[in-house]
C-alpha cells in the first residue's frame, strides 16, 4: 500500500495555516530567514519553494545570498545579526555551503529556538536527552515520525534504520529511542546479508541512504512499514532507496519518492517555525 503522505502533509500546512492566523491576532507575524551561501542548484530551487510555501501560509520569507568569496565572517556576522532581532522567528541554512565555510560553525551560531533546521549542538543535545518538547527536532526526522505514528504506535516495536547521517538517520535514531521502540542501525559499512537479515526482523524500517536500488524489494514482507526518506536522481528522475511500486505490491506499507516524506519535511519546517515562536 502507497502511503497518502500529500493528504498528511495537507493535514499538517491546516494546522499551520490555522496557527499563523493565531499568532497574527496576538500581534506576531512569523518570519523565517535564510542563508544561502552556496552555488548548488537544489538548494537554490528548494530556497524558492520555501519562499512560494511560506507566502501561502502567511508566513514572512526572506534570504540572505552570500557569493563565493564570501568569508566565514561575514555569514557568522548576518546570523548573529538575525539572532538579535526579535522580529525574525527562525533561521535555515541552506546546506551544503561553500567548501571553505564550515557549517558546524555556521549552524551551531544560530539560537536555539531560532534553528528551524534543528541540527545545531543545542536542539541535538536536548534530543540525546529525550527533551524533545523543549527542542526543535529535524524537520526530516520529524516528519518521518508524522507519517509513521499516523499508521501505528511505535512504543515497542523493532525498526530498522539504513543510514546513520547527522541530518537523518542519527536525530532518527535518538527520536525512536524516545518513542520507545527498539532500534537496529545499518550503515555503508553493514553487510548486505546483516542488512538483510535486520529488515526481516524489523515491523518498520527508515531508509536514509540517498542510493537508489542498493535495497532490495526481496527483503521485505506484507505488513511491514517503510518511511524511505533516501532521494536520488536516475535518468532524470527524482527516486527513492526502495521501489515503492514493488513493495506495495507485496503488501508493504511504503511512501513514495517523489510526493511522500519530502512533502511532509517542507510542510514540518514551518510547524518547527510556529514552534520556535512559542518556544521563544
Amino acid at each position: 500500500m502507497i502511503i497518502d503522505c500529500l493528504a498528511l502533509a495537507k493535514k499538517l500546512n491546516d494546522y499551520n495555516l490555522q496557527a499563523v492566523k493565531e499568532l497574527n491576532q496576538r500581534g506576531i507575524a512569523p518570519k523565517l530567514c535564510e542563508i544561502l551561501a552556496t552555488s548548488n542548484a537544489g538548494v537554490l530551487s528548494y530556497a524558492e519553494t520555501k519562499k512560494r510555501q511560506a507566502a501561502e501560509l502567511g508566513i514572512l520569507y526572506e534570504s540572505f545570498i552570500f557569493d563565493h568569496d564570501s568569508s566565514i565572517d561575514t555569514v557568522l556576522e548576518k546570523i548573529r545579526q538575525l539572532n538579535r532581532d526579535e522580529n525574525v522567528h527562525g533561521i535555515v541554512i541552506g546546506l551544503p555551503v561553500f567548501a571553505h565555510l564550515d557549517s558546524d560553525l555556521l549552524l551551531n551560531e544560530i539560537a536555539q529556538y531560532k534553528d528551524i533546521d534543528g541540527l545545531g549542538s543545542k536542539n541535538t543535545s536536548a534530543i540525546f536527552a529525550n527533551h524533545e518538547q523543549s527542542a526543535i527536532a529535524p524537520a526530516t526526522p520529524a516528519a518521518a515520525l508524522y507519517i509513521l505514528e499516523s499508521l501505528s504506535a511505535i512504543s515497542g516495536k523493532k525498526v530498522c534504520i539504513l543510514g546513520r547521517g547527522r541530518t537523518v538517520g542519527r536525530p532518527l535514531l535518538e527520536m525512536l529511542i524516545n518513542r520507545n521502540a527498539t532500534v537496529t542501525v545499518c550503515h555503508s559499512k553493514t553487510a548486505a546479508i546483516d542488512i538483510e537479515m535486520a529488515i526481516a526482523q524489523s515491523d518498520i524500517v527508515m531508509t536514509a541512504i540517498g542510493m537508489a536500488g542498493t535495497v532490495k524489494s526481496e527483503w521485505f514482507k506484507a505488513g511491514q512499514i517503510v518511511i524511505d526518506c533516501g532521494i536520488s536522481f536516475v535518468d532524470g528522475k527524482t527516486s527513492g532507496d526502495v521501489n515503492s511500486a514493488e513493495l506495495s505490491d507485496l503488501g508493504v506499507f511504503v511512501t513514495p519518492v517523489p510526493k511522500g516524506v519530502g512533502a511532509v519535511t517542507n510542510a514540518m519546517i514551518f510547524a518547527n517555525l510556529i514552534k520556535a515562536v512559542d518556544l521563544q
